[in-house]
């Protein structure tokens, strides 16, 4: 999947992304760091899966540029990431 270390951040989303297209069953999951301090916010979003990176940390995606979710309760200190799925 991934050229090499060298691949910049940029290219590794495509990369991942790429695989989705061509069947590779890769894509992006929404993960939610599921404990006491978890938000109703970051529960329900826990699990969803994207097909691409710009569906999850777009313009309008629940993870921005990768994270923290913007409506999360705790604000900066969200614990969501999105994972390779």
């Amino acid at each position: 999947m991934f050229q090499g270390l060298g691949d910049t951040f940029d290219q590794a989303t495509e990369d991942v992304d790429s695989e989705v297209g061509g069947g590779g069953g890769a894509g992006w999951d929404y993960t939610a760091v599921m404990d006491g301090a978890t938000c109703d916010v970051c529960e329900a979003w826990d699990g969803t899966h994207f097909d691409t990176w710009e569906e999850i940390a777009g313009a309008g995606g629940p993870l921005p540029d990768g994270g923290p979710n913007e409506d999360c309760y705790g604000g900066d200190r969200c614990r969501c990431r999105p994972t390779i799925a």
